[in-house]
């Protein structure tokens, strides 16, 4: 069409050569206020990031690789993990270790309570253990088999739900530490808990199938599905703060879906999906009280993301990103080029490319 483009590699603006492209991104969490996300940004390091404008400001150093971390419900705490058989906590403002738990396992996901006391923490083979930050002592909840893949605590913190491998969940009472409920799942799926945002309801989701998720009362029973039955390998999957919608992963794709309601008592469709990656996508968060979110994925990219809404038409724009910097041409089309070798055609199709001859462009097929 006697144009020429020029592509931009980098969205932040920053030299390629600069960015951590290649190291596998695998943590991103806001901070309570909204104000900041934090990601891992290469081997040993945690770079906190302007949630606005994608600026790198402190960071946080460790001779560790991170596998986990979570903000304190104050934002003056972060509990990292490693591989080690240990539980950080940093101070926000100093980015010193003010202190540290020792487990008797490696901890692969860490969560504070809504009230700051407990920090649960997941292991791959001692289950479940709970810190208590008053007494700073811990116990556990649950040991060996089945293995825990998943813990949430209630919004109001008075329950903690933990799902196994074998489909099972688990609810135990934060005031005694009793197990208040015990949910039978699929013993082929593993279970995904979540809480949706200011409900009592958990919200449960098999892993590896359809994309049901169930929602159950304080008694157990089932009293909703949502979300149509969409075959994906949904990873995990998040509600946004206001409730009315959710991600859920699916390898390399982001799927959004979107309450007709009140996100309870109402359907649920599919809205868009985000599907500019190229690595799997490895975790998801939502921007407390805004329609924005965040990825980190095995491409090497932490991106923040808004969904907008016009007209009834929900889209899902790029707000700023680092690393990950590889040319885009997913759902590219070119149309009577030439001069491209095979090879290179091969790896735009790769990328998400379609070719078409300049007769079947025109005449629609």
């Amino acid at each position: 069409d006697k144009t020429a483009r020029f592509w931009e590699m980098s969205p932040t603006g920053v030299d390629p050569a600069a960015e951590d492209t290649f190291n596998v991104k695998t943590i991103a969490a806001y901070s309570p206020d909204g104000r900041f996300l934090i990601s891992e940004g290469h081997s040993g390091i945690l770079q906190h990031y302007d949630a606005d404008t994608g600026e790198i400001g402190l960071t946080l150093r460790s001779r560790d690789d991170f596998k986990c971390v979570a903000y304190s419900p104050n934002g003056l705490q972060i509990a990292t993990a490693s591989l080690k058989n240990e539980v950080k906590l940093w101070n926000t403002q100093s980015c010193a270790v003010e202190g540290i738990i020792q487990t008797k396992d490696a901890v692969s996901i860490v969560a504070y309570s809504p009230c700051g006391r407990w920090i649960a923490m997941r292991m791959a083979i001692e289950g479940v253990e709970v810190w208590d930050a008053r007494s700073e002592s811990s116990w556990h909840l649950c040991l060996g088999r089945p293995a825990v893949i998943s813990l949430a605590f209630s919004p109001h913190g008075l329950d903690l739900a933990v799902g196994f491998d074998n489909g099972d969940i688990r609810v135990w009472e934060t005031s005694t530490w009793s197990c208040k409920m015990v949910i039978n799942g699929d013993s082929e799926r593993g279970a995904c808990v979540v809480y949706p945002p200011k409900s009592s309801h958990l919200a449960y989701h098999h892993k590896c199938g359809a994309t049901e998720i169930s929602l159950y009362d304080e008694k157990g029973q089932t009293c909703r599905t949502i979300l149509g039955r969409y075959w994906l390998e949904v990873e995990r999957f998040a509600y946004s703060f206001c409730g009315l919608w959710i991600l859920a992963v699916d390898r390399q794709v982001v799927h959004l879906w979107k309450s007709t309601s009140d996100g309870m008592e109402s359907d649920w469709a599919l809205a868009t999906t985000v599907e500019t990656f190229f690595g799997n996508v490895r975790e998801i968060a939502w921007r407390p009280n805004t329609t924005e979110f965040a990825t980190a994925s095995e491409d090497g990219s932490i991106r923040a993301w808004k969904v907008e809404e016009e007209s009834g038409k929900v889209s899902v724009r790029l707000l700023w990103g680092h690393g990950g910097t590889v040319l885009t041409a997913s759902k590219a089309v070119f149309v009577g080029s030439v001069g491209l070798s095979t090879t290179n055609q091969d790896l735009l199709r790769q990328r998400g490319a379609n070719f078409w001859s300049s007769s079947s462009y025109s005449d629609g097929s």
